[in-house]
């Protein structure tokens, strides 16, 4: 009876040890994720930062217009992954925008109009974000990450 109750044990705690941490998944994803896109004459350069061991992650995306930088905007949080999906949780408390000096000059915005627009640019972003939590995994190898988004595969380049 010792022994059987001792073999259920060791199989308790090796169970609950490979639980913790970070998958297979979750390793080859750790490091800096970038992907350059355009929709509908928009530039954008997304980025993420995924941290295996904490699973923590920021996620910068930068927008511009031609050779105009235009806005930076940056959300922290945490992801988690298995073999075919990534999601991601965003702390809405510490999402930021900024804006270039570029887009500021073009706009002749005062500051008040500035903080308006962020404040709506991240409330909108947010709601966006909110249908991209959770992705598909369709590959991912040393170099390179490719999602499912919006049934289409957009590909990320590791960049660290």
């Amino acid at each position: 009876m010792k022994k059987v109750l001792f073999s259920l044990l060791t199989l308790i705690a090796m169970v609950a040890m490979t639980s913790c941490g970070s998958n297979d998944t979750e390793k080859k994803l750790n490091g800096k994720w970038e992907t350059k896109m355009t929709e509908s004459g928009t530039d954008m350069t997304m980025v993420w930062n995924l941290d295996a061991d904490s699973h923590k992650c920021d996620i910068t995306l930068n927008v511009g217009m031609g050779q105009m930088d235009m806005a930076t905007m940056k959300f922290y949080g945490s992801w988690k992954a298995s073999s075919d999906k990534i999601a991601f949780s965003i702390d809405e408390d510490k999402c930021d925008i900024s804006f270039s000096d570029e887009f500021k000059q073009m706009t002749g915005a005062s500051d008040a109009d500035l903080k308006q627009l962020e404040d709506q640019t991240v409330s909108e972003f947010k709601k966006e974000l909110a249908g991209m939590a959770e992705e598909e995994l369709v590959s991912v190898d040393e170099t390179t990450l490719v999602v499912k988004e919006q049934g289409r595969n957009v590909t990320f380049t590791r960049v660290k």
